[in-house]
């Protein structure tokens, strides 16, 4: 890239937080070297090991290190992290996350059947987009190491607003229009690419014989009511109004017991049970615009659902309340008594702040490899046990794991 290029991306009011795993790093040098950077960088992260990946996720990978999932999963986490910056700097500044990952040309030997990809996605505070960039022929490390880094630099581009290839199938039509993007904005006609040659009598570019690329591109435009909530400017969104009973679930995927839990604790509560998901959550990645897609897709047609910001019960308690119902697990009931997860010992002052609440919190049994988990007198404590109505085991018993339900899924 051209240092033109890096004074239009630094420009932009956009200010980005990056994280790279595998191959496309650099990408990180080249936007160094130009100079300026920090007018548009809030940092670049590089958890290269898989033992990194996953502290930086909050949790291992499920689809692997080098996937699209994984790749928006980066993004989405880096995004939550720029809009940290935003709020703490009071700043009007668009922010933006990216995430990257791929597997590229080994040095060495590899197995026939193993595929070259790039996957980067980020997230705006308007949307999301993905890519897949598929390597049809080998082209060797070091030559697809600098498709790597090119192929982000594009992207920041376009993350950036400065174009948008929407309509490209394959990097021979990005590397055409991010050059042409540089001929009529800077002015700069670069003579030799890493991909070719520039043609002074064709005003175009000869790609090298081999090079030969797919791209697949995903978009993802949420509702004002969604974005909201992932910048924070509102606490919850959904498609029910006031509602009193929730079953708080990963809804990745709703499965049987979910549902079953959902129409007892209806019964008993009596009211309409919603689905609630927070997009931020202590244990695990932040939600990406396209997960959360995908899961809201998954639901039954007429089911009620809300999205929000409380990662803890006291916050959904505070949130929801007062009198709020949460239909919970047995394993879900046991993390709300962690004292894991509550600061300086305060688990007794903060459940008897759900209880002031009027807070209930309706108990079903679990059945965990081969284990049935239940909620107890013995086990559990005074103040959670006065919030709580506990199903009987002989009425029913969970037995269905979202987490099984994904690796079948997977294995399909």
């Amino acid at each position: 890239m051209h240092e033109k290029f890096f004074e239009k991306i630094n420009a932009t009011p956009h200010k980005v937080a990056a994280v790279i795993t595998g191959g496309g790093t650099e990408a990180i040098g080249q936007l160094l070297r130009a100079g300026g950077a920090g007018a548009t960088m809030l940092y670049f992260h590089t958890p290269y090991h898989p033992f990194f990946t996953t502290h930086y996720l909050g949790q291992p990978p499920e689809d692997g290190c080098c996937s699209i999932e994984t790749a928006q999963d980066l993004a989405s986490r880096a995004y939550q992290d720029a809009l940290m910056w935003k709020r703490a700097e009071k700043s009007a500044d668009p922010v933006v996350g990216i995430g990257a990952t791929s597997s590229l040309g080994k040095i060495g030997e590899e197995r026939p059947d193993r595929e070259h990809n790039v996957y980067i996605a980020f997230h705006t505070e308007t949307h999301a987009v993905s890519y897949r960039l598929f390597f049809k022929k080998w082209l060797g490390r070091l030559y697809e190491e600098k498709v790597n880094a090119y192929f982000f630099l594009a992207l920041l581009a376009e993350s950036c607003d400065l174009v948008n290839y929407h309509d490209c199938e394959f990097m021979e039509e990005i590397i055409t229009k991010i050059t042409k993007f540089l001929w009529k904005k800077a002015g700069v006609k670069p003579v030799d690419l890493p991909f070719g040659i520039y043609d002074e009598q064709r005003n175009d570019i000869c790609f090298h014989e081999n090079f030969d690329t797919e791209i697949t591109r995903g978009v993802f435009h949420p509702n004002d009511g969604i974005l909201k909530v992932f910048s924070g400017a509102s606490r919850s969104y959904g498609n029910i109004n006031e509602p009193k009973l929730f079953l708080p679930t990963s809804m990745n995927p709703l499965h049987e017991g979910h549902m079953k839990m959902a129409a007892m604790a209806s019964q008993i509560a009596k009211a309409d049970c919603c689905y609630e998901l927070s997009v931020l959550n202590v244990d695990k990645p932040a939600v990406s615009y396209f997960d959360l897609d995908a899961r809201l897709n998954s639901l039954p047609t007429d089911a009620k659902y809300m999205l929000s910001d409380a990662t803890t019960f006291v916050e959904k308690a505070e949130l929801y309340g007062p009198n709020a119902h949460f239909a919970v697990g047995a394993d879900t009931a046991a993390r709300i008594c962690s004292t894991k997860y509550y600061p300086r010992g305060s688990m007794k002052k903060r459940l008897q702040m759900m209880k002031r609440l009027g807070t209930k919190f309706i108990c079903f049994a679990r059945e965990i490899n081969g284990t049935v988990l239940e909620v107890t007198a013995q086990d559990y404590p005074v103040d959670f046990m006065d919030m709580a109505i506990v199903v009987p085991t002989d009425d029913f018993v969970s037995s269905a794991s979202s987490t099984q339900e994904r690796t079948k899924r997977r294995k399909k």
